[in-house]
């Protein structure tokens, strides 16, 4: 759903994602080509689209083997 990943409310979730994570992969640490990841997709609880305790901190590698 790549329109709403461009939502001003998407890039808040993301940022604040990736701010309380200290902008690190919580897998293995790495700081670069970062991604906030779902925890439970949207798709399967749109209520915790935009709910900060539902996303992870990944980079695109970790998030490719999750």
């Amino acid at each position: 759903m790549p329109h709403r990943r461009k939502s001003k409310r998407y890039i808040t979730w993301r940022e604040s994602v990736l701010e309380r994570d200290s902008r690190k992969c919580t897998k293995c640490k790495t700081e670069e080509k970062l991604v906030a990841h779902h925890i439970i997709p949207w798709q399967e609880n749109f209520d915790l689209a935009y709910d900060v305790n539902n996303g992870l901190t990944l980079c695109r590698a970790c998030h490719m083997a999750h």
